[in-house]
Parts: C-alpha cells; sequence; structure tokens
C-alpha cells in the first residue's frame, strides 16, 4: 500500500515538474452534437468525445495541443414519414494552435484527421462500404484553461471530406459542436 501511494506520489511530482517546463497532459471527455450538411431534412444527433491530450507552451500567449479523441456522430433524418438514424465513430486525432487572450481564456484553430471505427443505420447492418474511411475536418473552439488544471472547452468542427465513398453526386460533410471539459497535469 505504501509502495503504491509513493509511486502516485512520484508521479504526480515527475507530472507537475514537465508541466512547469511547458508541457501539459491529462484526459478529455465531453458530448459532441452532430450532424451532416449536404442533405436535407436531418437532425442533430448527441454523442459522446472522449480521449487525451498532450500540450506544449510555446510562449506566455500561444501553445499546440494534440489529442486523440475517440467521438460519437451521426444523424437522424425524416424519409417518407419513417425515422432512419445514421450512427458513426470515429478516432480522431486533432492538432490544435491554441491563443490565450485574457488569463486562461483561449481561441482555438487548427484540424483533425479521422478514420471511421463503426457506421451503423437504421435497417442496415453496416454502412462501411458507403462512408469513407477517412475524414478530415478543421475547427475553431473557445476555451478557458483554470490554474488548478481544469480546461473547459467548446468547438466547431467542419468537414472537409466528402463522407460517401462512391460517386454520388451528393457532398455530405460532417458538422459538430463538442462541449468537452478536461485535466492538465
Amino acid at each position: 500500500m505504501k509502495k503504491g501511494l509513493l509511486a502516485i506520489f512520484a508521479m504526480l511530482c515527475v507530472t507537475a515538474t514537465a508541466s512547469a517546463q511547458g508541457w501539459g497532459f491529462g484526459p478529455k471527455v465531453g458530448a459532441t452534437f452532430a450532424n451532416v450538411n449536404g442533405l436535407e431534412g436531418t437532425k442533430m444527433k448527441a454523442g459522446v468525445v472522449a480521449g487525451m491530450f498532450a500540450e506544449r507552451d510555446i510562449n506566455n500567449w500561444f501553445s499546440i495541443q494534440a489529442e486523440l479523441l475517440w467521438s460519437q456522430q451521426g444523424y437522424h433524418q425524416k424519409m417518407a414519414g419513417e425515422a432512419f438514424d445514421t450512427r458513426l465513430s470515429y478516432v480522431y486525432l486533432p492538432v490544435v494552435t491554441k491563443y490565450y487572450l485574457i488569463g486562461g481564456m483561449n481561441v482555438q484553430l487548427g484540424a483533425q484527421f479521422g478514420y471511421l471505427v463503426t457506421s451503423k443505420a437504421t435497417g442496415s447492418p453496416s454502412l462501411k462500404p458507403v462512408i469513407n474511411k477517412y475524414n478530415v475536418d478543421a475547427l475553431v473552439g473557445l476555451g478557458y484553461d483554470f490554474n488548478c488544471g481544469l480546461m473547459i472547452e467548446g468547438r466547431y468542427n467542419i468537414g472537409l471530406t466528402n463522407l460517401q465513398r462512391t460517386n454520388d453526386p451528393l457532398d455530405l460533410r460532417n458538422a459538430t459542436m463538442e462541449v468537452m471539459v478536461g485535466w492538465k497535469f
């Protein structure tokens, strides 16, 4: 028991030292509110986003943050009086620049590169043959980093790649709002 507590204390000391040298890392979790652009009559679908991040301070007002996130996305649609539900799950690698305005308040700009993990629709076992495996989004956000380590972020991700793999004339792109909390060590 004492060895376990000593190991945890040592890890916290190393983390504090790394943080003091301009590095920070930790977990993030939140909610997604996703839809698709390019298709009429769709409604937002709520989901979960979770993962981890590492941040490097460049100076007092600028830092770069890399993340590894799992994100639930998709949309609801009604066609001919019938409701359809499309569920997509991605693993994303966002790279974000953070510009600090006042204190911990920051504006975020960046891009994220995603890989499709699961894709299902009402009445269909899998959409993988039709949905593009890779996704690229541009992102913009606003956040606040508290001195205690707590982080609160809101982001809007706009898809740059077509969701469909086929030669369908529809150009469907993800559009996702994310609200996340994290803890920086």
